[in-house]
């Protein structure tokens, strides 16, 4: 887990020249279903234009602490014990009030699992979340100077629009 947001720094540092990029950490509560919390990182990309990009990377919760912070905290040091992570590459439409924007957005959702196998190797899987074919959200996103927080609910959806898995969502952004 920790080569992957590596990687996802490095790639955010590279593209920042190229593209207006937010780099940042997000926490996500579900509100309903699982009930579980979510951390993070996003890259966002607003730019000028009417449509933007958000992809997210989050690791569900491994305790049932009833603070965020503790959940963080304990997360950071069992890294190695991450076992599953979602991937949301929204695409979204902007509506810039400076300095504001407002947004809404769908993805589909990438479940990764690297479980341990009978010799305590990680095996790699990914695939479309099951049955949930893709999540929905809406959100405001302040930005001063270069720094940004926004918030946002979400919700998962099939194939017929059936919604579940309710989210609320927190996050801190840098401005590129």
């Amino acid at each position: 887990m920790r080569k992957l947001a590596i990687v996802v720094l490095i790639l955010a540092l590279f593209a920042a020249p190229i593209f207006a990029l937010d780099f940042g950490l997000q926490y996500s509560k579900q509100l309903e279903g699982f009930e579980k919390d979510l951390f993070g990182v996003t890259v966002r990309m607003f730019e000028e234009k009417f449509l933007g990009v958000d992809v997210a990377l989050l690791v569900p919760s491994m305790t049932n602490y009833t603070n965020p912070l503790e959940n963080l905290m304990y997360l950071a040091s069992h890294n190695e014990s991450v076992d599953s992570a979602e991937l949301l590459p929204y695409l979204r439409i902007n509506l810039k009030l400076k300095p504001l924007w407002l947004y809404v957005g769908v993805a589909p959702v990438l479940d990764f699992s690297f479980p341990l196998d009978t010799w305590g190797d990680r095996q790699f899987d990914i695939n479309l979340r099951s049955p949930f074919v893709g999540a929905a959200k809406a959100g405001i996103q302040l930005n001063l100077f270069i720094l940004g927080a926004y918030a946002e609910v979400g919700t998962f959806f099939n194939t017929d629009f059936d919604t579940y898995d309710l989210r609320a969502n927190l996050g801190a952004v840098i401005n590129f």
